[in-house]
């Protein structure tokens, strides 16, 4: 529906108070047509939890990740893109929370299924790369972080080009950790 995984309104808008309104408004709608169990309802709910916590509003992101993962894994199952997408939601929470090493398990979890469906190439999976690099140099293990950083910033600059936004974002993360 609204942001149902068909559609990806608010995929490329940063995260901020705005798109967060946008994606609330979109939850709304979703409950009132299609009810609270719905697959789609609950992908809205855990897109919106990952934006609350990409905000640091840990509180009000993490219930709504964990609201939609059993209606996930009812509907689609644990190999589905969605649960990827889920486990991506879920390690983005442990990243911001600073637990690293469960936020490298959830990746390394959400990585498997997006490449074993998309294919290891697919830009989707550069997300994954970013949070993941930037979990193993918050370890001290800066060489495998920069190669995770390294290949997150190649498939964005391959996909995107060289002047988008999330192409920007792990070139200069990438010469930040490169400088250090």
């Amino acid at each position: 529906f609204f942001f149902s995984s068909r559609r990806r309104h608010t995929r490329f808008l940063p995260v901020s108070w705005a798109r967060r309104c946008v994606q609330e408004t979109g939850m709304k709608i979703e409950e009132e047509k299609l009810g609270k169990d719905h697959l789609d309802t609950n992908v809205t709910y855990h897109r919106i939890g990952r934006a609350y916590c990409l905000m640091n509003q840990l509180t009000e992101g993490y219930p709504l990740i964990e609201k939609a993962r059993n209606v996930i894994v009812e509907n689609v199952g644990e190999k589905h893109q969605l649960f990827g997408d889920y486990l991506l939601s879920l390690g983005i929470y442990y990243y911001v929370s600073q637990d690293y090493k469960k936020a490298l398990k959830s990746f390394g979890e959400a990585k498997l299924i997006l490449e074993a469906v998309f294919g290891a190439n697919d830009v989707r999976v550069s997300d994954i790369y970013f949070y993941a690099g930037s979990c193993l140099i918050k370890l001290n293990k800066k060489e495998e972080g920069l190669k995770y950083l390294k290949l997150c910033y190649e498939l964005r600059r391959s996909n995107y080009g060289e002047e988008n936004v999330k192409t920007q974002e792990s070139y200069k993360a990438l010469q930040s950790i490169q400088a250090q």
